[in-house]
């Protein structure tokens, strides 16, 4: 799916970009093991969200038009709340490192991931 999609993203109207972009973060909120190709959408998808003046996404069961920015945050954020597969750490650390964050949205996906290393196990904290 990753492959097909990736050259398409631009010319998908932007309900599409919206949706394949909810897509992602239910399968990484449901915690299933998915393939990493998956998140090598992400940064096209949240660079053409970014570009654009208006979005309209529900949230909290409302709709609401928001900024390019504000959707960015707000899928983002979606992420980091997520209690994430062992398997997704490696994907979306690469996916962010290709994308043009604002200064508070990497802070929060490197807290996210420093989280997850530790909690995993994969850093050893010496005193």
């Amino acid at each position: 799916m990753a492959n097909f999609l990736l050259p398409e993203i631009d010319s998908l109207p932007m309900e599409a970009v919206r949706d394949v972009n909810l897509y992602v973060v239910d399968l990484v909120r449901k915690g299933d093991p998915v393939q990493p190709k998956l998140f090598d959408l992400l940064p096209k998808l949240l660079a053409t969200s970014v570009d654009r003046e208006t979005i309209e996404v529900e949230i909290e069961g409302k709709f609401q038009i928001v900024s390019g920015v504000e959707y960015m945050d707000y899928i983002i954020d979606k992420l980091v709340s997520c209690k994430w597969h062992p398997s997704y750490a490696v994907g979306i650390a690469s996916a962010f490192n290709e994308m043009e964050c604002t200064s508070k949205q990497l802070k929060r996906v490197t807290e996210k991931l420093l989280r997850y290393c530790i909690v995993c196990g994969f850093i050893m904290l010496h005193l």
